[in-house]
């Protein structure tokens, strides 16, 4: 944990999104998070919460994007074009495809839906 601070010197908070439950990190982990200047901070999600996991977002993003509906004549074809997907697509497109992979959610205008009373 401490060298993630090190890496990233400039960031005000880092968030580590762990699998783990509550009880499992160590009495001398969370002592050492709770001093002051600690910039690390725990998210625990459940073991199995793919909703809630970012790489399984971008895993279901990826997958809609180019295994549905779709059949590759070799592998070298399908590795070449997931790597132009997420090297080239996913950066250049980032705007749109960050609310289907991060946990922002995607803010609604008013004008995009309608309620029924």
């Amino acid at each position: 944990m401490a060298s993630n601070c090190r890496l990233k010197p400039q960031a005000a908070q880092i968030c580590w999104h762990a699998h783990i439950p509550l009880t499992v990190p160590a009495k001398l982990v969370r002592e050492w998070l709770a001093e002051p200047g600690r910039r690390i901070e725990l998210h625990f999600i459940p073991a199995y919460c793919p909703h809630l996991n970012p790489i399984e977002r971008l895993w279901g993003l990826m997958h809609r994007n180019l295994t549905h509906n779709r059949c590759y004549a070799t592998y070298n074809e399908f590795c070449d074009t997931m790597l132009w997907f997420l090297n080239e697509k996913v950066p250049k497109n980032w705007s749109t495809l960050c609310d289907y992979v991060s946990d922002n959610f995607r803010v609604i205008s008013p004008q995009d839906f309608r309620v029924l009373t």
